[in-house]
């Protein structure tokens, strides 16, 4: 009963000491996320200074059969692993392919095997190349 008497004659020494832990609480929950702001406002400047073109994601498949089936399931196989890895940071997806390098010759003529001055030819295509590109007459 004593000590109680004693701690209530220090009353102002007691408020001072309750409301300095409050304000140090307050301190360190607030760091926190003042920590987060200072973060994410880095990373948001760093994604300003970089090029538009030096943030494309590119992903390469290589040794893909030229078949119409096995092109499908590729597709979507990546696909569904993009979006599960990007989610809503994925934006327009372009898609290109070139076969591999063939030696297109006459019919019933074999290639030239001189690698110098045979002609050499590849397939490409690139998904959306008329919505990129502007044609010209010539």
């Amino acid at each position: 009963m004593l000590a109680i008497r004693r701690m209530l004659g220090n009353w102002r020494l007691l408020i001072s000491v309750v409301i300095g832990t409050l304000i140090a609480g307050a301190i360190l929950a607030s760091t926190v996320v003042y920590a987060d702001a200072i973060r994410d406002l880095g990373l948001a400047h760093a994604l300003e200074q970089e090029s538009v073109h030096e943030l494309d994601l590119r992903l390469t498949q290589t040794n893909v059969a030229i078949r119409a089936p096995l092109y499908a399931q590729s597709k979507e196989r990546i696909d569904g692993a993009v979006a599960q890895t990007l989610g809503k940071a994925r934006g327009a997806v372009v898609r290109q392919g070139t076969s591999a390098t063939f030696y297109p010759s006459a019919v019933g003529d074999l290639p030239d095997l001189d690698d110098t001055s045979r002609p050499r030819a590849n397939f490409r295509f690139r998904s959306e190349l008329l919505e990129r590109a502007t044609l010209t007459a010539g």
